[in-house]
């Protein structure tokens, strides 16, 4: 059980230090579950844990839960044990399901009117959708600006309405229900092709896919009676995807921050990303890409479900860094570290990694190797980021580390973590491959003195779509070999 989907499914409740406590309440009430047996079962997964891995492995099986949850029966019986783990998974998925529901007022409105209306109470349901569509008018005219869930949501309301047995359809005046639906179909519609546009041209741009036909091709009619402020801001991001127009980018980027500044939109951080993956390469994106994330931290975007995303996180340390901003750098991590999701992984070698950042930048080499040296990172979003930093300091300070090591069984360890991650389906067949790729070419560059080869071999290497970190840092370094 401890590889099994029940595992994983219960691992995740650790995100949230409370979830666990009313999942046990959710399996205990005989509303949702008659069986005592699988409460049993959930108090054994409990008991182990915070354990050990190895200890996780060893008592997490089926044969062990089995005489913790039927301690009388002196056999082992599969399917019983099979049943409980099968039910104690589908409990943990209806919870789920209503914990997201919990966050969701909108989708639970338009699920309360649906059942109003399958279940003949008329007169609830008429006034319940008459609350809504007043507080969709309020909106409305509080701001012009709104994203594609908003529409969908009147859209459902309206429509719900619209097709009430009881509705009279044949009334003029209520004509224009059926017209407000259209509108907010469309209006849907567009953002989110816009928003799926963007989303191409970032995987265009990150690793060469092409997407056919053009998507936008579609909309073009639907923009010019839909424009919102939204839509343009869109608009304006795809046209800086396919144009690298760099004199255009200070305007973008005021509409952007403009957009982002005046409209509590759930999409924010979505279109300040896009943003930032759209910029083309210029001198100052470094400074830019850094401004756009401050922005992102003032306006509270980046905090959700009350976690900081580990790569936003980490990007922030190294625009910070690669800035020189040292001092606000240390406060951002010392202020929001604390929201981190590490999982296995310790507060302690979390801190020492964004300690590793400010060291290399600062050309502290034989400091950064110390800190990174002795630090086990189980979340790929980190480890790849320790091994991939312990191999630039490697390289940019190998005459000023001052002691021994041996190179080999660090790239032999990062290469080994790279494929148990992929065989784990936490790591994708583009990234391993990538990962794969920086550890042939750091090798070629830090042995290139003893055997050298024709840099062509290594430029080679880096022409593809695999995502391989630090590839311009890799192209400098094998542009300067002798």
């Amino acid at each position: 059980m401890y590889s099994s989907k029940l595992f994983f499914l219960l691992s995740s409740l650790k995100q949230q230090p409370r979830e666990i406590l009313d999942f046990e309440k959710f399996v205990k009430s005989p509303y949702f579950n008659p069986k005592k047996e699988v409460i049993s079962l959930l108090r054994y997964f409990k008991k182990y844990w915070n354990a050990s891995e190895k200890l996780q492995q060893e008592k997490l099986t089926k044969q062990a839960a089995f005489k913790s949850v039927f301690p009388k029966e002196t056999g082992f019986t599969a399917w019983k044990i099979n049943e409980c783990v099968s039910d104690l998974s589908l409990l943990l998925e209806e919870f789920i399901t209503i914990q997201e529901l919990k966050k969701n007022k909108a989708k639970k409105d338009i699920l309360l009117t649906e059942g109003l209306k399958s279940r003949g109470i008329d007169k609830y349901f008429f006034r319940k959708v008459a609350t809504l569509d007043k507080e969709f008018k309020h909106q409305l005219e509080e701001s012009s600006v709104h994203d594609a869930d908003f529409y969908r949501q009147q859209m459902l309301i309206q429509e719900s309405l619209y097709y009430h047995p009881n509705y009279e359809v044949r009334n003029p005046i209520n004509n224009r229900q059926f017209v407000s639906i259209d509108k907010n179909l469309d209006n849907y519609y567009v953002i989110k092709k816009l928003q799926f546009a963007c989303e191409v041209l970032t995987r265009h741009k990150a690793y060469g896919l092409v997407y056919s036909p053009d998507i936008l091709e579609e909309i073009i009619p639907h923009i010019t009676k839909n424009s919102t402020p939204l839509i343009d801001t869109y608009l304006k991001i795809i046209y800086l995807f396919k144009s690298e127009d760099v004199d255009a980018i200070p305007a973008i980027k005021q509409q952007v921050f403009s957009l982002i500044k005046n409209n509590s939109l759930k999409d924010n951080l979505n279109i300040l990303i896009q943003f930032i993956n759209s910029i083309p390469p210029n001198p100052t994106r470094i400074k830019l890409y850094f401004e756009i994330y401050v922005l992102a931290l003032e306006q509270n975007l980046l905090i959700q479900n009350s976690y900081i995303n580990s790569g936003h996180f980490m990007n922030m340390i190294q625009l910070g860094c690669a800035l020189r901003k040292y001092t606000w750098i240390t406060d951002f991590k010392n202020k929001y570290i604390g929201y981190l999701k590490l999982k296995e992984d310790t507060l302690k070698n979390v801190s020492q990694l964004f300690e590793g950042y400010i060291n290399f930048y600062q050309g502290n080499y034989r400091e950064t190797f110390i800190l990174l040296d002795k630090i086990k990172l189980w979340d790929y979003t980190y480890g790849e980021r320790r091994y991939v930093l312990l191999f630039r300091t490697i390289i940019e300070g190998k005459e000023s580390i001052g002691f021994k090591f041996n190179f080999d069984t660090y790239t032999s360890n990062f290469r080994s973590y790279i494929l148990r991650k992929h065989k784990a389906n936490e790591l994708s067949t583009n990234s391993k491959k990538g990962g794969l790729i920086f550890i042939f070419l750091v090798i070629k560059i830090f042995y290139w003195e003893f055997n050298p080869t024709k840099k062509s071999i290594l430029f080679q290497k880096l022409d593809n779509s695999y995502h391989i970190p630090f590839r311009n840092w890799l192209t400098q370094k094998i542009e300067r070999l002798n």
